[in-house]
């Protein structure tokens, strides 16, 4: 995969990673939906309404590619953990998995802690479910509040890392800026300008409606302002 990425020109390469970021940015409604399930429930005061709407997100999975959730955080933090169960499981169910997600790192780290020996673990495990299943993992991580600029807890984790994205956004603003902080072996501190559209999926009891953002499109170039931050 390295060989091809480093056989296209700088343009190319911006192209292909610009489709990815849009396309993880928008696999991210799936697991918004998931996390916020039971308070949806409670609002609309129905399980069926809630149900239906996985249903609806997961009918969808021949028109793109398989996804498969795990609904509770895995113990990635201490020692083996979860992590040899989940390979475990994985396997029993006959997926080959082309990417894992986890989201969020600090919900698994298994109350270890991110400024010490639990961010080391999580990259060793993260790192060896990479190796068994020769694919892709990507950790959601978030930036501490007074510095929007790094990864939140102790640094391992992005000497562990072989690409890290920070990505900005203003309150309230459907402009998003994302940027390459590193890669390895390739450019770095490369920006993008993601657009996107709010969607309203239905209304509360009270009438409040109920909406998830959704990627519109990616461009080169950094937006003008960002805000808070999330990094993987």
């Amino acid at each position: 995969m390295l060989h091809l990425l480093r056989a296209l020109t700088p343009s190319q390469r911006s192209a292909v990673l610009a489709s990815y970021l849009g396309w993880t940015l928008d696999a991210f409604d799936i697991f918004i939906l998931v996390f916020v399930m039971d308070d949806i429930a409670e609002e609309f005061g129905s399980e069926v309404a809630v149900t239906f709407a996985i249903f609806l997100t997961l009918a969808a999975r021949p028109f793109g590619l398989p996804f498969h959730l795990v609904t509770v955080a895995p113990n990635l933090g201490t020692g083996n953990g979860d992590c040899k169960k989940l390979i475990a499981d994985t396997e029993a169910t006959g997926v080959q998995p082309g990417a894992i997600a986890v989201d969020t790192t600090t919900q698994a780290l298994g109350g270890a802690d991110e400024n010490g020996a639990g961010m080391d673990q999580l990259v060793v495990n993260a790192t060896a479910l990479a190796l068994h299943f020769k694919c892709l993992v990507v950790l959601v991580h978030h930036t501490p509040v007074s510095d929007d600029d790094r990864l939140r807890g102790k640094g391992s984790l992005l000497g562990g890392l072989d690409v890290s994205i920070i990505s900005k956004r203003e309150k309230g603003s459907f402009v998003a800026t994302i940027t390459v902080v590193k890669m390895r072996d390739q450019d770095e501190m490369q920006s993008f300008t993601v657009h996107l559209v709010r969607i309203v999926l239905g209304k509360t009891k009270k009438g409040r409606e109920v909406s998830t953002l959704v990627v519109e499109s990616v461009e080169p170039g950094a937006a003008e302002s960002a805000g808070q931050a999330q990094g993987g």
